[in-house]
């Protein structure tokens, strides 16, 4: 594909992106036709007030304490009470 547009190969085939970004300019090429792209998700954790964190989880762990249906016992484990 780079010989049609009139760029040798090997010119820039180096870890010079700077020569790549070049040859793109000068010709009617996009980046996914020379470099392998992908995309990906992530997760990012955001920061954590830990007094909201406690205080959420003792409201779940009164919430659970005052029932009795079967699967809070298994979320009473869980949670570590």
């Amino acid at each position: 594909m780079l010989e049609s547009e009139g760029i040798d190969r090997e010119r820039i085939m180096s870890v010079d992106r700077t020569k790549v970004d070049e040859a793109l300019e000068v010709t009617t090429m996009s980046e996914s036709d020379v470099y392998e792209i992908a995309e990906s998700e992530y997760v990012r954790k955001a920061e954590v007030d830990e007094d909201v964190k406690e205080t959420r989880l003792q409201g779940l762990k009164d919430r659970l304490a005052g029932s009795e249906e079967p699967e809070t016992a298994e979320l009473r484990d869980e949670i570590g009470e």
